[in-house]
């Protein structure tokens, strides 16, 4: 009796070895990851204006990543004001998934998404002061990008996308005038 209980203890822990293990993703897992700036050319409140800020990102399997991002308007675009003579401050930032088709070729091509949040507020350049009350906006932007693989640990990509926006209601600047078209340029330093 007692070596059949012992038997069948063996044979009971050796099933799970015999078993392989059921997963969404198969195979070995490569991981990467990238940081970079950006440069953006956008319109907002009907004027263009010049976006500035960085990226980063962790890569699974050459195809996908999940990055952060942010971004700030570095150049003057007017507010509709009543005071006078009065500038836009703005910035935004989110998570960022990517899909990159073909990762292993020179060029290839990418679909992206930030969805975030950001503020805006006005500035009154003469004197510097900036009026507080700022609004908050949540913020989604898809874009489409295209990347030049330049080296081993270096890709330089361009895009263009839409940034909609949700939630900015100040005298002079809506949610369509805060969103818009943006064509941008990165920097991505990393192991792709």
């Amino acid at each position: 009796m007692k070596k059949l209980f012992v038997c069948m203890v063996i044979m009971l822990m050796a099933v799970p070895g015999i078993a392989e293990q059921d997963t969404l993703i198969k195979g070995d897992a490569e991981y990467g990851g990238y940081i970079g700036p950006e440069a953006r050319y956008t319109i907002i409140n009907g004027e263009g204006g010049f976006l500035m800020g960085a990226r980063a990102g962790l890569i699974y399997n050459h195809f996908f990543s999940l990055g952060i991002a942010g971004y700030g308007l570095a150049s003057n675009v007017d507010a509709d004001s009543p005071y006078g003579d009065r500038n836009l401050m703005m910035g935004y930032y989110g998570l960022v998934p990517e899909y990159v088709f073909n990762p292993g070729r020179i060029v290839n091509v990418a679909l992206s998404a930030l969805i975030g949040g950001g503020g805006v507020r006005v500035n009154d350049p003469a004197t510097g002061n900036m009026n507080h009350n700022m609004d908050a906006f949540f913020a989604a932007e898809p874009q489409l990008s295209f990347y030049v693989n330049v080296v081993k640990y270096f890709r330089v990509g361009v895009g263009a996308g839409y940034r909609f926006t949700r939630g900015v209601d100040r005298k002079g600047l809506s949610d369509s005038e805060a969103g818009g078209f943006t064509a941008g340029l990165a920097l991505q330093f990393g192991v792709f």
